[in-house]
């Protein structure tokens, strides 16, 4: 038998091996060159990718970051300080995965704006922040909706996943409309971050204001990337869009100002304290607040 038959036999395989492993929701895949998921045990060995990105291509100016988070979101200080928006949503069962200084953050914005319409791609503690201002007119795109958004009247709930989704929605955002994206983070065949940035953001009528959750530049892993099954590739798909890209324009990036004006943040938001990190990664057990929001805009 020849080497290549061999080969085709082991495909042929393993293939089997992955289809059993879909039935019982396991994906079991080889340690090959061809697979999109790394190998955390070379991963910890070879740290050589755990850096700051340079972000070349990009228009960062963190001073003017800085500028735009203390015009928009500080005024509305005083109303966002007094209690604690998130701890409120998590009572609620609004939903998971998002946190307590972005929510600040995002109740600032909305307020700021006021916009006419929001949609929004991943819905839960974000969209209960949004009614906590007196939004209005606030489409939800979220396939696995908490009670809080299946009974809530306030809001039009579309219960599909984003891939399923009438494209006319996105169309019809235009100047001072708001688009929130809070995705499966999972660049992959038939994705919504593929449809995300391939289909969604790129044809936005000028003046959208649009926010991103779990965000990490400069670095463009997550936190936890040296030690999880679940590899994230939206940061890096972010940051191919907005090189030399002139059309969207980055008002602030909070995981950015997290890494080089804490104090400042600190400042906007009195409840935030720093998590601490080395070189992007998460220290185990760490407290405080890592926030990874970026607000962007149309032109």
């Amino acid at each position: 038998m020849f080497k290549k038959d061999i080969k085709e036999i082991l495909k042929k395989l393993l293939l089997k091996i992955f289809k059993i492993g879909l039935r019982f929701k396991l994906i079991i895949l080889p340690d090959h060159y061809y697979v999109p998921v790394s190998n955390i045990l070379e991963l910890n060995k070879d740290r050589s990718w755990q850096k700051k990105s340079n972000l070349d291509g990009i228009s960062i100016n963190l001073e003017q970051q800085l500028a735009n988070m203390k015009k928009i979101v500080q005024p509305f200080k005083e109303e966002y300080k007094k209690g604690n928006l998130y701890n409120e949503a998590i009572k609620l069962n609004a939903g998971p995965g998002y946190g307590t200084i972005e929510a600040q953050a995002l109740y600032g914005v909305i307020k700021y704006y006021s916009p006419k319409k929001i949609v929004e791609i991943g819905s839960g503690v974000s969209t209960f922040i949004m009614l906590k201002t007196g939004a209005k007119n606030i489409t939800c795109i979220e396939p696995y909706p908490s009670k809080f958004l299946k009974n809530n009247t306030n809001i039009h709930l579309i219960n599909k996943k984003l891939q399923q989704c009438d494209e006319k929605i996105f169309d019809d955002l235009s100047y001072g409309d708001f688009l929130f994206i809070d995705s499966t983070h999972s660049l992959k065949i038939g994705s919504d971050v593929s449809k995300i940035y391939l289909e969604v953001i790129p044809k936005l009528k000028p003046g959208v204001i649009i926010h991103i959750h779990d965000i990490f530049f400069p670095y463009n892993f997550q936190r936890d990337a040296n030690n999880t099954m679940f590899q994230w590739l939206e940061t890096q798909m972010l940051q191919a869009l907005l090189v030399n890209n002139s059309k969207i324009e980055i008002l602030f990036c909070m995981s950015h100002l997290h890494y080089e004006n804490p104090n400042e943040l600190k400042e906007i938001f009195p409840m935030y304290e720093p998590q601490k990190d080395y070189n992007g990664i998460e220290i185990n057990e760490s407290r405080g607040f890592f926030p990874s929001s970026i607000y962007l805009i149309t032109k």
